[in-house]
């Protein structure tokens, strides 16, 4: 057997399916239910999608343009229906859309608004236990709060308090633990103090 003929009967053999189908399908000059099915599939929206074409409108409801702070879940209330009103599902995951597709949207086009979260645990500064939420209004304004140093005109006596906000001669770290309940354990064991760490 020639070359020629080797490369003729492996092309043979690897269409032969394909040939008898497109044989079939000449005769038949039609396509079956399920082949139909396949290629007649129009484009569903994703929820995602829906969500970014939206989110701007559902903001400026929730804010009044932008006037006031809006709650992440206000942000949702107000972009559900219009979510809904365009992809083929029942519902939309409230924590879904705050936790994930928001973030994604403020991080992808960074438009600068006014959005604050329920604050998701706490933060204690050591030496003085002032204690925030994580939250967006409650860092903000604890940020707002911070004194850079130690005011120059004023004596301290050693064994006085220095008052400080924020990091500024308090602390130099933070440990952050995602599950809440160890507060009593650290604090007995005087960890914020010792290492000069915000928990």
């Amino acid at each position: 057997m020639s070359e020629k003929d080797d490369i003729s009967s492996a092309l043979a053999s690897v269409t032969k399916k394909w040939k008898a189908e497109k044989r079939k399908a000449d005769k038949d000059d039609r396509l079956s239910p399920s082949q139909y099915r396949y290629f007649s599939r129009s484009y569903r929206t994703t929820i995602r999608e829906a969500a970014f074409k939206h989110m701007e409108a559902a903001y400026n409801k929730a804010s009044a343009n932008g006037r006031y702070y809006a709650n992440a879940r206000q942000i949702y209330y107000a972009a559900r229906p219009l979510i809904l009103g365009e992809v083929q599902e029942s519902r939309v995951d409230s924590n879904y859309f705050t936790q994930t597709l928001l973030k994604d949207y403020l991080e992808k086009h960074g438009p600068g608004w006014k959005v604050v979260w329920d604050a998701r645990g706490h933060f204690e500064e050591p030496h003085t236990r002032r204690r925030i939420g994580v939250g967006g209004i409650e860092v903000e304004e604890y940020m707002r709060s911070w004194i850079d140093g130690i005011p120059q005109d004023e004596f301290y006596v050693v064994d006085e308090e220095v008052k400080t906000k924020g990091p500024a001669n308090r602390f130099s770290s933070v440990l952050f633990i995602e599950k809440e309940g160890f507060n009593e354990i650290l604090k007995d064991a005087k960890i914020s103090e010792k290492y000069d760490m915000a928990i």
